[in-house]
């Protein structure tokens, strides 16, 4: 998990978002997506197919030093009906990850499936600012489509922006 680079036998996909709750706590939502085709299925007594992930996440701080971690196991059971869905569309899941103090961090994720015993790792960094400091930033964008020149459109509509400024 501490590796620089991706582990690809699981094609994990990882999306960070800044957040602050009602106390003014920063913290990250993770959400990862696990692609249809790598999921394993089980099957199950009742014609049901089971996948059961670990996840594992570790925040480092500056120094290198672990700063926060999350580790869980997600069982999942799906009615044979569900399963075509499920492996077209894949698996999506979030947490949040809560941060005691602003810094640039990096965020490392694993998951294992653990019926296949595959491995995937994604990585992100992230900056969480000082809530005192009146600096304005924005943490990432999120794009709706693709346009036909292959760049992507901008989301139409409400757009929520998060600030690190005072009183935000």
């Amino acid at each position: 998990i501490s590796s620089p680079f991706d582990e690809s036998g699981i094609d994990i996909q990882m999306t960070t978002l800044l957040g602050k709750d009602e106390s003014a706590n920063s913290y990250v939502r993770t959400i990862f997506h696990v692609p249809g085709r790598d999921i394993t299925f089980a099957d199950e007594a009742n014609g049901d197919k089971k996948a059961v992930f670990d996840v594992v996440a570790v925040v480092l701080d500056e120094k290198g030093k672990v700063a926060e971690e999350f580790n869980r196991t997600y069982p999942i059971r799906i009615p044979a009906r569900g399963v075509p869905t499920v492996q077209q569309n894949g698996l999506d899941f979030s947490t949040d990850i809560a941060f005691k103090k602003p810094g640039v961090y990096t965020l490392r994720l694993a998951v294992r499936d653990n019926n296949s015993k595959r491995l995937g790792t994604a990585g992100d960094f992230v900056e969480v600012p000082n809530p005192k400091s009146d600096k304005f930033f924005v943490s990432g964008l999120i794009t709706s489509e693709i346009s036909s020149d292959g760049k992507p459109k901008p989301l139409t509509g409400q757009i929520v922006l998060v600030t690190g400024g005072a009183g935000a």
